[in-house]
């Protein structure tokens, strides 16, 4: 058994607030600057597995539809990101973000 601890994520300094659109369902969730994304949807009641939240184990594996993420995670490869993000890490560039959730 192998366990560790992910360094502590820090917002960067231009990180901005966006609207996070849930495509499913269509519901929208302001994620304040900085913000976790993984938070904020275990705040609205959506489950999602979870485990490093240090963009490390994958676990949190959202695909995403429409806007631009920035990705902070180090498992994902550049093909991976071209669909999908990581919750617990990754924030947006523009003011909205559009996942298949």
């Amino acid at each position: 058994m192998e366990r560790f601890v992910a360094p502590p994520m820090t917002p960067p300094p231009d990180a901005r607030s966006y609207r996070l659109v849930l495509a499913r369902s269509g519901e929208e969730i302001e994620v304040e600057a900085g913000a976790s994304m993984l938070d904020k949807l275990t705040a609205h009641g959506i489950a999602i597995p979870h485990s490093c939240c240090g963009g490390i184990c994958g676990l949190c594996k959202v695909g995403w539809i429409e806007g631009e993420p920035l990705h902070r995670d180090r498992s994902l490869s550049p093909d991976e990101r071209r669909k999908s993000l990581l919750a617990c890490v990754a924030l947006s560039a523009g003011p909205r973000l559009v996942v298949d959730l």
